[in-house]
């Protein structure tokens, strides 16, 4: 009544012959044959593949005797693999054969939870180490950027004044190179989420058709460059900047796989998700050398990179991943080694045509000289670079070494400071403080926040919303004196009851 009723397949052999001598209806109903089918078939049309393992788990098991245990897999008459835990027992019998009783147990749901816990596992650990990074770049941002706005400025205003064109190539080499920082700090905060985003309805094809002389001057001559457009109506709601960024990454690490030359393809259209959203799709393509699977599994981490040392960061697909994460899109790699990738980014697609529009950042409006403005900043270096390049303007210029003194400067303050110009990471007191107290005692106050990383997450980081843009450092003197006639601008404050 055991083995006729038993939940567990059980199974009679004789290992020597690689026999099946008898089976339970259990053992019928998990391979899907008949008891007349299995008794008298070969062990190993059951585990054809792992055959080997089984009989040195047999002979082991029969020269120490008792009851022993391993996982195989067993086929079934439909082909299908079953992953199973097996109990054995050995036993000689009057004969004197050794045989063995095994019971057989379908671990399909274990193995099934197992790797699902496995896979959420490498998720957190994914997870927490970008965070990590994240942290990271966010406190590398505060302060490099504080560095490169001193070093890109001064290199502007020098340039400006320079008389031998050896000194002018000089200085260009120096503004370049801190324009390559920025280029890297951006990296980072792009994957740490901390970039600030000036998100705008784009049109996918006239996007890619405006940076396709560029990508042909990156990509060289050896190399055939073939752009299939897609629908007219695939646009995206995203920052410009960062869409060129993610195809920019995604072509040169196309160029990189095909030194001796080759084809990078670019494919657009619309394509319809599970849940019936409807996404643009950007496929780019190429038949290079492409990945291995152990390869694939890392790409989008942060720092890995399979190029030589001093020619890649490693931020490049971990910054593409970041970016199409941010906006609710979808990022997918089929490769395999010697045929070449193909990366696809899938980003909702826009219901509005309306598109945002942002003014030029390079465009200098007149001054509105006279105004007076509190500059807070606790970078020594930049706080004067900033006083010294609007004092120039002609505008009346206070300053503040920290939140906390630029809050008690404005609750002091007897006359009117018509724009607010703050850091927002500062010690003792935030941007947001200062602002906060501006705002309440200034009606209509005009704020403008600068910073290398803005935490959109943060207490009071609602301000930031309401006073874009951000101008966000580095920047050049252009840039800043831009912003502030922007904000001044039509500006009409008096203090508040």
């Amino acid at each position: 009544m055991i083995f006729e009723h038993a939940r567990d397949a059980v199974f009679l052999v004789e290992p020597a012959k690689d026999l099946i001598l008898d089976v339970s209806p259990s053992a019928c109903a998990l391979l899907g044959y008949s008891c007349e089918e299995l008794i008298g078939m070969a062990i190993s049309d059951v585990h054809p593949e792992e055959m080997d393992q089984l009989m040195l788990f047999a002979q082991q098991a029969t020269v120490h005797g008792g009851a022993s245990t391993t996982e195989l897999s067993c086929l079934t008459k439909s082909g299908r693999l079953i992953p199973a835990e097996i109990s054995a027992n050995f036993y000689q019998d009057k004969l004197g054969r050794n045989l063995m009783i095994a019971q057989v147990r379908d671990i399909s749901e274990r193995v099934a939870a197992e790797q699902a816990k496995h896979d959420l596992e490498e998720t957190l650990r994914h997870a927490q180490k970008m965070e990590a990074v994240g942290q990271l770049a966010g406190g590398i941002a505060h302060d490099f950027n504080n560095i490169l706005t001193i070093i890109n400025f001064y290199s502007e205003e020098l340039l400006d004044r320079a008389d031998t064109a050896t000194d002018k190539e000089d200085l260009e080499t120096i503004l370049m190179a801190g324009q390559r920082g920025s280029e890297l700090t951006r990296q980072l905060l792009s994957f740490s989420r901390k970039q600030e985003v000036q998100a705008r309805v784009v049109y996918v094809n006239e996007s890619i058709l405006n940076a396709k002389k560029m990508w042909r001057r990156v990509i060289g001559e050896h190399i055939d460059l073939q752009v299939h457009l897609g629908p007219e109506d695939a646009r995206i709601f995203i920052d410009r900047g960062q869409f060129d960024q993610v195809l920019m990454n995604l072509i040169v690490n196309a160029r990189d796989a095909m030194p001796a030359g080759g084809q990078i393809r670019i494919d657009i259209e619309i394509e319809e998700s599970a849940d019936n959203r409807l996404y643009a799709k950007v496929s780019v393509s190429d038949n290079g050398s492409g990945m291995d699977e152990a390869t694939q599994k890392r790409i989008f981490d942060p720092f890995f990179t399979t190029k030589e040392v001093g020619k890649g960061t490693g931020l490049g697909l971990a910054t593409v991943y970041a970016i199409i994460d941010q906006h609710d899109g979808h990022l997918s790699v089929v490769s395999e080694v010697g045929k070449g990738s193909c990366f696809s980014i899938r980003l909702p697609l826009a219901e509005s045509k309306t598109t945002v529009k942002f003014p030029p950042r390079n465009s200098l409006l007149p001054e509105i000289s006279g105004a007076a403005i509190l500059v807070v900043e606790d970078e020594p270096a930049v706080r004067a670079m900033v006083v010294t390049a609007l004092a120039r303007a002609g505008y009346h210029v206070f300053e503040a070494d920290n939140g906390e003194s630029g809050t008690e400067f404005v609750t002091s303050c007897p006359g009117i400071i018509d724009l607010l110009v703050t850091d927002v990471v500062m010690p003792k007191a935030s941007g947001w403080i200062v602002a906060e107290a501006y705002l309440k005692k200034y009606e209509n106050g005009a704020v403008l926040f600068m910073s290398g990383y803005a935490d959109r997450k943060a207490e009071g980081a609602e301000l930031l919303l309401r006073h874009q843009p951000l101008l966000s450092k580095p920047f050049r003197r252009t840039e800043l004196l831009t912003a502030v006639a922007k904000k001044l601008e039509g500006a009409t404050l008096q203090a508040a009851d």
